[in-house]
């Protein structure tokens, strides 16, 4: 079920970072190489918040099942930056979605810094 639950919500930041990367592409400021790291560095906190949230009432998620979702969440930040650096670097972007970006601490405040 948990292992269930991680492709399902692993899905849903690709989703986010799909929808994250065109409406990121507006105007406003120059994105920088530490702005795409620190937008990792948010969605991989964010992330280890979901799956905390995700993890059995009152007890610890399997250890290899953590494992599998640390792991994914390390992924995340990476794929983020490597793609924000391509994508991203030295284009205008969006100064309120940057910060709510920053600011989410759950995958849908994510979608929510996505939509207009």
């Amino acid at each position: 079920m948990l292992l269930h639950r991680s492709r399902s919500t692993s899905l849903r930041s690709a989703t986010s970072l799909l929808l994250i990367l065109p409406a990121l592409c507006a105007c406003g400021q120059t994105i920088t190489d530490e702005d795409c790291r620190r937008v990792g560095e948010s969605l991989q906190r964010t992330w280890i918040e979901e799956v905390r949230k995700a993890a059995p009432p009152g007890g610890q998620a399997p250890t290899k099942a953590s494992g599998v979702l640390l792991s994914e969440g390390e992924r995340l930040g990476s794929d983020w930056l490597t793609e924000c650096k391509r994508d991203l670097a030295g284009k205008r972007v969006s100064q309120m979605e940057l910060e709510c970006l920053l600011a989410a601490r759950s995958l849908d405040q994510i979608h929510q810094c996505s939509r207009p």
